[in-house]
């Protein structure tokens, strides 16, 4: 059994954050969202991780898109953008444009009977501490007291996160032919 094999095969079956406590996607008949994340692909580079769910709940969303968790009330709030995104409106409009037309964005023609538009805004992204362009977020915290993760509950969004403690005991458990790696797939992503 190859070495990485057998790690994987002494992991837990439930490791921190894989076990999600609400419904992360709903499959639709005849509607599969564009996603550059190929759920087939993380079906593959995840067949030998020791939860299979795991990989399905990662491929459910990449075709389906992920729910949040949202529990709250039926509404319709409008929030207004953010003055970071009022100061650069070209930038974002460019940014809103490149996300349609890649997919990642859908443009919808009229409103459904209950919605939030949550205000954007606009943050620098950085590169070894050189501005790199804008990042658009979403704020889905307004309006205070009524917004869209006030309506999730807050055991859904508790993060559980594995410590470097972790790493050493793994390491220390499995000694010196252990290898310790961080890497991501393109194939993932093409």
């Amino acid at each position: 059994m190859p070495l990485q094999h057998h790690l994987l095969a002494r992991v837990t079956e439930h490791r921190p954050n894989t076990l999600p406590k609400f419904r992360t996607f709903e499959p639709s008949v005849g509607f599969e969202v564009h996603s550059t994340l190929k759920p087939e692909r993380w079906k593959s580079l995840l067949k030998h991780y020791p939860d299979p769910e795991f990989a399905n709940t990662l491929a459910g969303i990449a075709r389906y898109g992920a729910r949040v968790g949202y529990e709250g009330p039926y509404v319709r709030i409008r929030g207004r953008n953010h003055s970071s995104v009022l100061r650069i409106p070209t930038e974002i409009t460019n940014n809103i444009v490149k996300e349609i037309s890649m997919s990642r964005v859908n443009k919808i023609h009229t409103l459904p009977p209950f919605y939030y538009i949550s205000p954007l805004g606009a943050v620098e992204k950085r590169l070894n501490g050189e501005f790199n362009g804008w990042r658009r977020i979403h704020n889905l915290s307004y309006p205070y007291g009524a917004s869209v993760n006030d309506g999730i509950p807050e055991e859904y969004g508790t993060l559980q996160y594995q410590t470097i403690d972790d790493a050493i005991r793994l390491i220390q458990k499995h000694g010196h032919r252990c290898v310790c790696t961080k890497a991501i797939s393109k194939t993932l992503f093409e």
